[in-house]
Parts: structure tokens; sequence; C-alpha cells
């Protein structure tokens, strides 16, 4: 019995390292499109941002708004994510800054 919960703890410790590794590649995946996309206009000013629900998001951005250009389909649905989930984060970290 002690093996089988020795080994238990194990799988849940090393399944929380993958999670917060995969975590990590898609922050700086979205960190990147931001920066190629985004950053030229917007610079670091994440607190600019209003945090739109998710299908806002993206129809500001494929439509543009205002001032900002459409971006049409040049970013697909799961780019589209991962530079939401960026700009969430960052705008939460500067709140808490």
């Amino acid at each position: 019995m002690r093996t089988i919960s020795a080994l238990f703890a194990l799988l849940m410790a090393c399944s929380g390292i993958a999670v917060s590794a995969e975590q990590q590649a898609f922050h700086a995946a979205g960190k990147k499109l931001y920066r190629t996309h985004c950053i030229h206009c917007h610079g670091n000013g994440f607190h600019i941002f209003a945090l739109h629900e998710r299908a806002t998001f993206r129809q500001l951005v494929r439509q543009g708004s205002g001032l900002m250009p459409a971006f049409g389909e040049r970013l697909d649905d799961p780019e589209l994510d991962r530079l939401w989930n960026y700009l969430r984060a960052q705008r939460t970290q500067t709140a808490a800054d």
C-alpha cells in the first residue's frame, strides 16, 4: 500500500511539471504573437486593453476597431486564444504590481 501511495504522489508531482511546462509554452507563444503583431502600435501598455470576452476579442482583431486595422484571417482561432490569454495574464500581472 505504501508503494502505491508513493507512486501516486510521484505521478501527481510529475503531471504538475508537465502542465507547468505546457502553460509556459502557451504563454511564450502568446508573447511572440504580441511582439509580432501588436507591440508596434500598443507597446507594452497592457493596461489599455479592455478585457473583452474571447469571442469579442476575436471579432475586434479580425474586423478592426477605430484606429486598429483589421487582421482578417491572418491569425487563426488557436493563435487568437494564445494572444488573448497572454494579454489577460499581463493585465492581471500589471494590476497586481
